[in-house]
C-alpha cells in the first residue's frame, strides 16, 4: 500500500488538529500519557507515531501550536469560592477600592515547567520533612488580551512577561525589571522571585503594555515551596540566596521602622521554587480614549 494511502486510512478519524478539543483535568497540571515513546508536539494529539511520520515537527504542514493553557473554573466551584475569599480577604490596601473579579482559570503549564517545581519540592520534603507549599499572588506584564473574553493561547510578544512565564516558567534573570526597588537590579531582599499573600501589593505590580487592548488586570496565584523560610524585617538587597540553613526569605511587616515592609512578601531563589497554578482576571480599565485630527482641536474624545 502506498505510504500516503497509509497515511489517510491511519489518520482519517482524526479532526485536524487545530480543531480538536482540548482535555482538561481539574486535578492535575499535567496529562501524563500512556505512551512510552515521545508524543507528537502538537498539544492535542495523542499519538506517538507521528513524531516518526514527520520528522520535521511540522503536523502535516500545519505550524505548531501553543495550546490553549487556561481552563475556566465556574464561579460555582469550591475551587473558584476559595481563591475568591483569598484575593478578597487579602486585598489590605485601604487607598484602593476591592475589585470585582472576573474569571479565575486554572493554569496548565508544560512539563518542562512542573517536572523540576516537583523534583524540587520532593527534595525540600527530604530534607525538611514537609515542603511548607503555600499558594501566594504575583503581578507581572501583560502585552496581550490573555484571560479576557475567554482568550487561552500565549501571545508571542517578547514584552509579556505573564505569557513568558506560562510558557517557560520564572527565570531568575528577568526578576525585578518590570519594575525595580529604589532602582536597584534587585529587590528589597537582593535577587529573587517575589510573591506575596497580600492581593492589592501585587496589584501595583500588575500593569498591561497594551492597555488599550485589556478591560481588565491580571494576576497569577502561584504555588511556591516555602520549606524552611528566613524571617526578616528588614532590607538585605545583598542576598543571592537564602541565608544559610535556609530555603527562602519571608518578609514580615514592621510598622513604621526604617527600611521595613508594610505588607509581607515571600522571596525563593530557585526558578524551580515557585510555578504558576491559577490566573486571576479582575478590576475595570478606564476606558483608553482615542482622539481624531478634529477632536483633538475641539478638546473631545472620538
Amino acid at each position: 500500500m502506498p505510504l500516503i494511502d497509509f497515511l489517510l486510512r491511519r489518520f482519517a478519524h482524526r479532526r485536524p488538529v487545530h480543531e480538536q478539543p482540548a482535555v482538561h483535568k481539574q486535578d492535575d497540571f499535567h496529562e501524563k500519557s500512556v505512551y512510552e515513546e515521545p508524543l507528537c508536539i502538537y498539544p492535542d494529539c495523542h499519538d506517538a507515531a507521528l513524531r516518526h511520520l514527520f520528522p520535521s515537527n511540522e503536523h502535516g504542514g500545519i505550524p505548531p501550536s501553543s495550546g490553549d493553557v487556561l481552563v475556566e473554573i465556574a464561579d460555582t466551584d469550591p475551587k473558584y469560592k476559595d481563591i475568591l475569599h483569598q484575593f478578597d480577604e487579602k486585598w489590605l490596601h485601604s487607598n484602593k477600592p476591592k475589585p470585582k473579579v472576573h474569571h479565575i482559570y486554572k493554569v496548565s503549564v508544560p512539563e518542562s515547567v512542573t517536572a523540576p517545581y516537583e523534583k524540587y519540592k520532593d527534595d525540600i520534603t527530604k530534607k525538611r520533612g514537609i515542603p511548607n507549599e503555600r499558594r501566594r499572588c504575583h503581578g507581572t506584564k501583560r502585552a496581550c488580551e490573555l484571560g479576557e473574553g475567554g482568550g487561552a493561547g500565549l501571545c508571542t510578544s517578547a514584552q509579556c512577561s505573564l505569557c513568558g512565564i506560562l510558557r517557560t516558567g520564572f527565570k531568575l534573570e528577568l526578576a525585578g525589571g518590570h519594575k525595580p526597588w529604589k532602582k536597584s537590579p534587585c529587590g528589597r531582599f537582593g535577587r529573587g522571585i517575589y510573591t506575596s499573600a497580600t492581593s492589592s501589593k501585587s496589584d501595583d505590580y500588575s500593569c498591561d503594555e497594551c492597555p488599550s487592548l485589556a478591560r481588565h488586570k491580571a494576576m497569577l496565584l502561584t504555588k511556591v515551596v516555602v520549606g524552611n523560610g528566613k524571617k526578616l524585617k528588614k532590607d538585605d538587597p545583598s542576598l543571592t540566596s537564602p541565608p544559610e540553613g535556609y530555603d527562602s526569605v519571608i518578609g514580615e511587616p514592621a510598622g513604621h521602622e526604617e527600611g521595613a515592609l508594610n505588607y509581607d512578601e515571600l522571596i525563593v531563589y530557585s526558578n524551580h521554587a515557585v510555578i504558576p497554578a491559577y490566573l486571576i482576571i479582575y478590576g475595570d480599565r478606564e476606558p483608553v480614549q482615542v482622539w481624531s485630527e478634529e477632536a483633538r482641536h475641539d478638546g473631545k474624545a472620538a
